[in-house]
């Protein structure tokens, strides 16, 4: 996980690619997404793995320098 990120409730319609998840135990950056069902998104993470958000999660956005 990048160290300036911001970190805040989201829904999976919220999510965005470079976000990153806490999930399966561990801190896993989003590279891309699919609909699952109505409300619901398959992340597709960094390595590979897929996991369904279907609810409200916290999420960590990473923040860019203002120069950027």
């Amino acid at each position: 996980m990048p160290a300036a990120a911001i970190a805040f409730a989201a829904y999976p319609f919220e999510v965005q690619r470079g976000d990153f998840v806490h999930a399966e135990g561990a801190y896993r950056q989003v590279i891309d997404m699919r609909h699952a069902w109505p409300g619901s998104k398959s992340l597709i993470f960094r390595d590979n793995t897929v996991w369904l958000m279907s609810q409200q999660h916290v999420i960590y956005r990473p923040v860019l320098p203002d120069d950027q």
